[in-house]
This record gives structure tokens, sequence and C-alpha cells, in this order.
């Protein structure tokens, strides 16, 4: 017995003598110098947070984070890193992406000193998981170099998540987002969900490329949506918001639109409750939508523009999809074509926005591929987009009618006679990755 005790004594202290690390543990960078970041990234694991501590540093090398953890300045705002050289600030993609660990990125400001290309890059190399728990938010995002390829964020494959309470400002492009062409469009298409890259609640200025640069370039795939945002347009190109169609490029005998040069247009696309300021200009398009599903609505900007060169716009994108793979599509439906997308209350200064659709005789047809409360190039209101109530939703409607409930919030369409069938609410609103959960109460140990 005694032999036995002294035993459990000896494997007891071998046990004790390793370093228990709890998930979710706290590592204190030591100062915000790369080192010790870079330090306290590598020793941390996934679900830790790394906690930098107040001050200013120039980094000379990218910061990349290989696994999932929270990057967190200890007080918004008082940690400032400054690039020194490198093309990149900071660099998210996981070794493993499949894990679909959690990454969270906040409360720094990030300066690109005009010379980084990029500010924040996010990437997930996996052509089958999904990155779905991302979340970027008050930070300050500042000076890329000015570029036409160069922007504060970058996203490049299949990604969801929330971006919010950022200030973005004097950059090239705000947002590029990329998705993963062919594979990105193997996704359920579910409008409302969480399956799509939010972006919320930030203020957005000065867009400062030589050529002009965009708030959101997009293609490849990508899904997005962007609400809730205040947004001052000086400096934008055209159009300010980019959603692309495909662009073709495969390469026989591939054909196959992955990653052989094909370049695949937008999936999904949601903008509304956005408020657009310093909107001045006689030409160059509000939104330009090449391909894909998308709703916008609900969108104010003020400014001073000319009449229908400054709209949004539809267009099929063949005239420049002529590839190795197929011809110059001249019949209905294009490649990755512009579908089941709605356009409504948008204003400039308080009147509706113009409305533009470039293929209306061969691609993009009113009532079945694009719905708008306003006629092409401003002609008046369309009566089959009607808005009001959810009691004032009709009980008797006629094929292809819209109602929009204002106080529910739901879009419905008509399908066939007297057939209302539901078709869209937006997510929630603020995204649930915003919301900090309670403290859990009464734990114990039974």
């Amino acid at each position: 017995m005694i032999t036995y005790i002294k035993n459990l004594i000896i494997i007891a202290l071998f046990l004790c003598s390793f370093t228990i690390h709890a998930y979710g543990a706290t590592v204190p960078a030591a100062s915000a110098s790369y080192s010790d970041v870079a330090s306290a990234v590598s020793i941390a694991q996934p679900g830790d947070t790394v906690v930098v501590p107040p001050g200013t540093a120039i980094w000379d090398s990218t910061l990349v984070v290989t696994k999932g953890i929270v990057l967190k300045s200890a007080i918004i705002g008082n940690t400032v890193i400054t690039a020194g050289g490198s093309s990149t600030l900071i660099k998210y993609q996981p070794d493993n992406p499949s894990l679909n660990e959690t990454f969270r990125l906040t409360g720094f400001t990030l300066d690109g000193n005009l010379t980084a290309k990029t500010i924040l890059y996010v990437a997930n190399p996996s052509h089958t998981a999904i990155l779905t728990k991302i979340r970027i938010d008050h930070n300050r995002i500042i000076n890329s170099s000015t570029g036409a390829s160069d922007q504060g964020i970058y996203f490049l494959g299949m990604i969801y998540g929330v971006v919010d309470s950022n200030q973005i400002e004097n950059n090239a492009t705000a947002f590029r987002i990329l998705g993963d062409n062919n594979y990105s469009w193997n996704d359920t298409l579910s409008l409302g969900s969480a399956n799509s890259l939010y972006i919320e609640n930030n203020n957005i200025s000065k867009i400062t490329a030589v050529n002009g640069g965009y708030v959101i370039l997009s293609g490849w795939g990508a899904r997005f949506v962007f609400r809730y945002n205040t947004v001052d347009v000086t400096g934008v190109g055209d159009p300010v918001f980019d959603a692309h169609g495909n662009l073709g490029g495969g390469t026989s005998p591939n054909c196959d639109w992955g990653n052989v040069g094909g370049v695949r247009g937008v999936v999904t696309t949601e903008m509304y409750e956005n408020t657009i300021t310093n909107f001045n200009r006689s030409n160059g398009k509000f939104f330009d939508v090449r391909g894909g599903t998308g709703l916008l609505f609900n969108n104010a900007s003020t400014g001073t523009i000319s009449g229908c060169n400054t709209a949004i716009r539809v267009r099929e994108e063949d005239d420049d999809a002529i590839g190795s793979c197929y011809p110059l599509k001249t019949t209905y439906p294009g490649y990755d074509p512009v579908k089941d997308t709605y356009i409504w209350n948008n204003t400039n200064n308080g009147s509706a926005m113009c409305f533009i659709n470039s293929d209306p005789s061969t691609f993009i047809f009113d009532q079945h591929d694009v719905w708008s409360d306003v006629k092409v190039w401003n002609g008046g209101v369309n009566t089959y987009f009607t808005k009001g109530l959810s009691s004032g939703r009709s009980g008797t409607c006629t094929d292809k009618d819209v109602y929009w409930e204002t106080d529910n919030r739901k879009l419905y369409r008509c399908v066939g006679t007297d057939n209302w069938t539901f078709i869209y609410t937006p997510h929630t609103y603020p995204h649930p990755f915003t919301i900090t959960p309670a403290a859990p109460t009464n734990l114990g140990v039974k």
C-alpha cells in the first residue's frame, strides 16, 4: 500500500510539472512592437485572446495569423500600428480552415502610411470549408497606398462574418471582396441569412486611388451585405459600389470556372439603410450590378448629380466575357446573370434615384429578372411594385406583383393569381456577432 501511494504521488508531481493551458486564455503582448505581438500570437492557442497594450509601433513585416484567436488592443484606439515597408500590415489565413475557428481583430488603429497596398487581408485557402466566424470591429483603418489594386480591407475566399463599427478612411478602395469563383457558387443561395459577409455601422470616407477607387469592389462569387453605414464618397471613382459579373477567361480544355483563370460573378448583394454624402458628379454610376441576385433598398444619398447619368444600373457582363471556353453569349440567359433582383426606395436629396437597365431586350427583363419601384430612366412609378403596412397587402394580386411590408420589413411577390409568396426579410440587426452575451449565472458543481 505504501508503495502504491508513493507511485501516485510521483505521478501527480509529474503531471503538475506541465503547464495546463486553459481554452480561452489571455496572452498579453509585452508591447505594441512587431516582435512582441508576433511572439504573443505564436504562443497563443486557438480560442485565446492576445491583448496588445497602448502604444505606437512601426512594423516592417506582415503579422501573419494562422489560427483562430482574438487580437485585441487593450484600449480602443490607443494601440497605433504603422506600416514601415510591408505590403500588408496584418494577414489572417488559417492553416486548417476546416476547423472554422473564430478570428476577431478589435480596437486598433492600423495606418498603412500610404505604403501598404493592403492594411488587413483575410483569406480562406480552402475550396470546401467556409469561414463563418470572422469579426473585424472598432478599428481605425487608414492610409493604404493609392494604386488601383490597393485597399483598406481585402477578403478572399469563402468568408462570412461581420465588419462593424470601424472608421475606414483615406484608402484607395475601402473594401475588396472576392469569393472563390466556382466553389463559392456551390453554397445554397440564402438571402437574409448569416451566409454572407456583413459590413455594418462603419464610417467610411476619403477614397484616394489615383484613378478613383471604390467603396466596394467585388467579384469571384462574393456574397456581401452592406448596411447601416455612413459613407462620404468624395474622391470615389465609377462606380461607387461595384458587383462584378463573370469576366470569362477560362482556359481550355478545363473550362470549369475553377481556379484556371475563369472569373465568375457575384452571387448575392444586399445593400440597404446606408447614408451616402457628397455624391457630387455629372457622370458615373452609384451602384453597378453586373451579375447575381441583389436587393438594394432604403439607401439615401445627398449631393449634386446630373439626372440618370448617375444611377443604379443593372447590366449583363457578356460583352466582357470572351474566353477560350465559349463564344460571346447573345441569347438569354447570360453567364451568371442578374436575376431575382429587387430595387426600391433609393433616393438622392429625397427624390427617387434613377434606375437603368442596360440590357433590357436580351438579358435582363423587367418583372422577370429585376423588379424596381422606378421605371427605367426615371420614367415614373412602376405600379406593380407597391409598399405599405402589412395590413395593406391585398388578398388579391396579379402574377409578378411585388409588395414591401414597411412594418414587418418583408418582401412578397405574387406567383400566379392571388398567391403572395414570401421572398425576403433582412437578417437580424445588429448582427448577432456584435452582441456580447451575458455572463452565465447560477453556475455550480453538481
